[in-house]
């Protein structure tokens, strides 16, 4: 089955029937009255399968490329090539134009024009008056061609056959033109980064300009096009926008409105229907009278590669991710696991939040948990199973939702499970189990009727899995195995003093005469032949992982196998699947052989070793992973794999913070100031981003829940993540997050430093308090070191083999004493330079301090303090201090006089070394916030002025603004971190990624809202039973609640925009 060739759209062209899709693969042409897609490349004819324009003529299709001209005839199917020999200026055709007998062809070595009566070429370039050699876009009307270059605007005038040019001087916004389209009254004139210019065709004049300041919601225009009653613009960070010429109103439609990216590269007016071609999503489609959307693409990947359940069906492959369900929907291939078409339902399809924990059939039904209810998708009963592919085509997608308001124990739904009734005398209704973050659940569709069974079963807490057999309901509890027989009425509970391998209980499976128990610490068997009315000791077993054999594999080599079974799918009771953070494992039950898949010994076949889920369909095993989905063939061997497609758009927020390396991951904070945040980790193995947010946390009920990270300390088996709702930390091991509170034992929720000190961890608190925390006994002790100070005022903690350093603001060092358990104070009197201290750090012999304005320095060997300052060895006011190579750096403040930006303490040869800024116009660069060096380079970064990087070899800097790629000039504290191959830049505007090879940028950020409404003020909100209506200093918005996508319905004079900023 054909498709686009390629999510890359360079270039579009409509008629009555087809639409020409120009892609980086081929041309693909959609038929629109058969909804068929037929493919041309090289192999067929095509100059080149860089297909940059297309332009059409009655039967005729001319194609611009990379290398030359294609002409398609539409009734023969031949082609014809055309190169500079024949009369092209160049052989990269960029755009294309048809004025009745003549074809205008531009390319970056000018302006070629094809009669095509007299079969005869001419060419244009600068030298013969063009504005610029490098032609960007063609636009033609009725008296005029319209020629945009890198250099301005040419118009040529067909009656008297001559040339005027266009700049910036003759009032275009800017001479780079990047888009051209012409209606009755205008001609517009979009540009790379400067907005868009309106030209009055009736008295021959620019108009208007239109910016960001005012009307659009970027500078860089990458296609315009009209429809008789709108202009549409197409950008390239910010989605598209529609001009409604008679009312003079903008709208809006981005990434949060129905668009799959916000980088437009081509528009295509087609009646009530506008095609929107994306740099990297494909082709969409926009029906005006609807207004709804649909996206082509080339391959349909999956939404997210952070699988939580799997579902294989006869008709489906259902896969549950944070970011939507995934449907496999090419019926025919789902015999193949190598070829899977896949379709994503997210909100806009009716879901009631893009987190979907897990999924469940039951008959033509389909329940779904997400954090906001218990949702049901019910096919129409006028469609039957052998048309759900074509339900599925169709996206009528009929969803009902359920919530603690219809009966649910809590809106966090885990887990599902059906009970089909029974008949007999004794007989019971089908209903649904349903496990929550609080309770347990039941719901019988026939009586609409629900039930809460936590508090008879003894459940208080999380709820992992549910499994039911012919006789009893498992429950998979954070405090243990529950059972019940609700006919019978038995229940228990069983936990580590029945002989489970813990309390923790992650995934149930049965088996014909077994119930298999996961846990964090192992796997354990239940003998079913119990008596009913109580499980014995007895009848339980542990399974001993092991961790240093693989008998399966006769391999002598040790592999790290973790304890942690968080997924097990049966084959009887003979052969076990397991799932574990450390890979995928294969138990023979008879034999005692253990098979152990890994990502590297399957050949990168295995996505990741971080397994989730497991489900099973013949010969095929599905695993879902933190990475994507594979397959394994058993009767083959034979692996595949199923990942997102790769996007920058990833972020919760733009704000990222704290990066900590950590080994071949990076760690970073992406929270601040909403709840929607998240904690990021970075695989640069295989190039993943995990998320980790409130939704996978096991975070505990707290008056004010988290919305900033404070701190963020890697070591060596766990991730400490200091909060303003608490401290989190991550096992690395058993992939599992803890939540610290008040309720354990801290002194306040707003931990403000985190400190390793094994076999403890130090924590700095608001109001002058610091904790310590066993890690052996899991106790906390707390000590007011200033009970009196009722702010935080506590800047760094740190530790060496004896004592435990706190600077203060104003009363100099606090410091603890581990063998006497003793706090002393360290000021000016005892010679420290300065009570207000800050930073501290330990190197080697020398405790460093930076107070204001200077520098101390203790010798823990003389047990003597030092001062450092302006007045002697600084070139200036101190401000940081860092670690370096061999070394400690000092920085300095802003208003230094001799230029100096750090000095070097270098610890071998006892001295310094001070660097100095160039005077560079345009560059302002005065206070380095944090340093990082390498053996090449000093990296520099600052409060609002970017990045700077000093080569030591060269001994020359260079300076790295937004203008240069970095997502924004604010960098953030403790937001830089160099390996091998990239810098990484945490900033407000999202993380960047400079390759330290190919000298380039990459920035990540979040899927954008409205460009407008994230730039705004909100006076006023009224909501009702669809829509939010948002009154802002931009605007009226709306949000429709059902799609989750917001409008803009903005209605403005033109000669009222000159009071904008007076009015609001």
């Amino acid at each position: 089955m054909s498709q686009l060739l390629s999510d890359r759209v360079l270039s579009l062209a409509v008629d009555s029937r087809y639409l020409w899709v120009g892609t980086d693969r081929g041309l693909s042409r959609y038929d629109k009255t058969q909804g068929q897609w037929t493919n041309f490349t090289v192999r067929d004819g095509l100059a080149h399968n860089h297909v940059l324009s297309i332009v059409l003529d009655g039967a005729q299709v001319w194609i611009g490329t990379r290398d030359g001209v294609s002409r398609y005839e539409i009734p023969t199917g031949t082609w014809r090539r055309y190169m500079p020999r024949d009369g092209l200026a160049g052989r990269e055709v960029s755009c294309i134009a048809i004025d009745s007998r003549f074809i205008w062809f531009g390319t970056p070595n000018g302006l070629s024009r094809y009669d095509k009566e007299t079969n005869s070429w001419a060419r244009k370039r600068e030298e013969d008056g063009l504005a610029g050699n490098f032609v960007t876009q063609i636009a033609i009307d009725d008296d005029y061609i319209w020629v945009g270059t890198e250099n301005g605007v040419s118009r040529y005038d067909k009656l008297t056959d001559s040339w005027n040019n266009y700049d910036k001087e003759s009032g275009l916004i800017d001479n780079s033109v990047t888009a051209i389209a012409a209606d009755e009254d205008s001609v517009w004139f979009g540009t790379e980064n400067k907005g868009l210019s309106r030209y009055d065709q009736r008295n021959s004049e620019f108009v208007r300009a239109y910016t960001k300041r005012d009307r659009l919601t970027s500078d860089q225009i990458n296609a315009l096009a009209v429809d008789g009653t709108s202009l549409w613009l197409g950008t390239a960070d910010s989605g598209a926008q529609r001009y409604i010429l008679s009312v003079n109103t903008w709208r809006e439609h981005t990434a949060e409105t129905g668009l799959p990216s916000n980088h437009i590269t081509a528009i295509a007016a087609d009646g009530n229907v506008v095609w929107f071609g994306t740099y990297e999503h494909g082709l969409v489609r926009y029906d005006l009278r609807h207004e709804t959307w649909r996206t082509y693409n080339e391959i349909k990947a999956l939404s997210d590669n952070d699988v939580k359940d799997i579902l294989v069906t006869d008709e489906s492959i259902w896969v549950a991710t944070r970011s939507g369900l995934n449907q496999a929907i090419d019926l025919e291939n789902v015999g193949d696991s190598t070829k899977l078409n896949w379709r994503t339902l997210s909100k806009a399809e009716g879901l009631a939040d893009n987190y979907v924990t897990t999924v469940v059939e039951v008959g033509e039904d389909l329940w779904v948990g997400t954090p906001r209810g218990l949702g049901k998708r019910q096919i129409p009963l006028q469609l039957k199973k052998n048309k759900v592919a074509e339900f599925a085509s169709r996206n009528e997608d009929r969803w009902t939702f359920f919530t603690t308001k219809d009966g649910l124990a809590h809106d966090f739904v885990t887990c599902i499970a059906w009970e089909p009734g029974r008949r007999g005398t004794e007989g019971t209704s089908s209903r649904l189990w349903v496990g929550t973050r609080t309770g347990l659940s039941t719901y019988e569709p026939q009586t609409r009727k629900w039930n809460t069974h936590s508090s008879k079963l003894q459940i208080s807490g999380w709820i992992n899995d549910i499994k039911l057999d012919n006789d009893f309901v498992w429950i998979a509890t954070a405090d243990g195995l529950v059972y019940t027989n609700p006919s019978a009425g038995v229940s228990g509970k069983l936990t580590e003093k029945d002989g489970l391998p813990s309390r923790m209980i992650n995934t149930i499976e049965i088996g014909d005469n077994s119930v298999w128990i996961g846990t964090p610490s192992g796997l354990a068997r239940l003998d079913k032949s119990f008596s009913e009315s109580q499980v014995s000791h007895s009848n339980i077993s542990k399974i001993l992982v092991p961790t240093h054999r693989d008998s399966a594999l006769r391999s002598e080599r040790d592999f790290p196998l973790h304890a942690n079974v968080r997924a097990i799918v049966t084959d009887g009771d003979n052969t076990i699947w397991i799932g574990t953070p450390s890979g995928l494992v294969k138990y023979n039950v008879i034999e005692d052989a253990w098979t152990h898949y890994t990502r590297e010994n399957t050949n990168q076949g295995l996505a990741s070793d971080n397994v989730k889920t497991i489900s099973k369909n013949g010969d095929k095993v599905w695993i879902g992973t933190t990475a994507g989905v594979s397959c394994l063939d058993e009767r083959t061997g034979d692996w595949s794999k199923h990942v997102a497609a790769a996007t920058t758009e990833i972020l919760h927020s733009n704000w990222v913070s704290k990066l900590a390396e950590d080994g071949d991951r990076l760690w970073f904070g992406n929270w601040k100031d909403s709840t929607e945040g998240a904690i990021v980790r970075y695989d640069r193995q295989i190039d993943i981003f995990r998320f980790f947010s409130k939704e996978d946390l096991p975070l505990k009920s707290i008056e004010r829940p988290i919305t900033r990270i404070h701190a963020l300390t890697v070591d060596r088996n766990a991730v400490w993540v200091g909060t303003n709702g608490g401290l989190l930390r991550y096992d690395k091991a058993t992939d599992m997050w803890r939540h610290y509170t008040i309720k354990d034992g801290l002194p306040n929720n707003e931990v403000w430093a985190v400190v390793l000190d094994a076999p403890y961890l130090w924590t700095a608190h608001i109001g002058g308090v610091v904790s310590r925390y066993a890690l052996e006994t899991d106790t906390w002790r707390t000590y007011e070191i200033m009970p009196s100070v009722e702010w935080s005022n506590i800047g760094t903690i740190a530790v060496d083999s004896r004592y435990v350093w706190v600077t203060t603001v104003w009363e100099g060092i606090k410091r603890y004493d581990k063998l006497t358990d003793q706090w002393s104070s360290i000021t000016e009197a005892h010679g420290l330079g300065n009570n207000e201290t800050n930073d501290l750090l330990i190197e080697g012999d020398y405790i460093w301090v930076t107070g204001w304005g200077d520098a101390s320095r203790y010798n823990r060997r003389t047990e003597e303090w030092e001062i450092f300052s302006s007045w002697r060895v600084l070139a200036g006011v101190n401000f940081g201090i860092y670690r370096g190579l061999d070394g400690v750096w000092l920085t300095y403040s802003g208003w230094n006089e001799t230029g100096a930006i750090a000095s070097k303490y270098h610890n071998t040869t006892d001295s310094w070394t001070t660097l100095k800024l160039p005077q560079i116009e345009g560059v302002d660069f005065d206070r380095a916030k944090q340093v990082v060096e390498t053996t090449d380079a000093v990296w520099f970064t600052a409060d609002e002025q970017g990045l700077a990087r000093y080569n030591k070899a060269a001994k020359d800097w260079t300076f790295f603004s937004e203008e240069d790629g970095l997502a924004s000039n604010e960098l953030i504290e403790y937001s830089l971190v160099v390996d091998d191959n990239y810098a990484w830049v945490g900033t407000a505007g999202g993380l960047s990624r400079y390759d330290l090879k190919k000298e380039v940028w990459t920035t990540f950020t979040r899927s954008p809202l409205t460009r407008t409404l994230r730039e705004s003020k909100v006076y006023a909100i009224a909501a009702e039973a669809r829509y939010v209506w948002l009154a802002t200093t931009n605007g009226l918005h709306r949000y429709d609640k059902q799609k989750d996508r917001w409008f803009l319905p903005r209605v403005q004079r033109v000669e009222d925009e000159e009071d904008d900023e007076d009015d609001t």
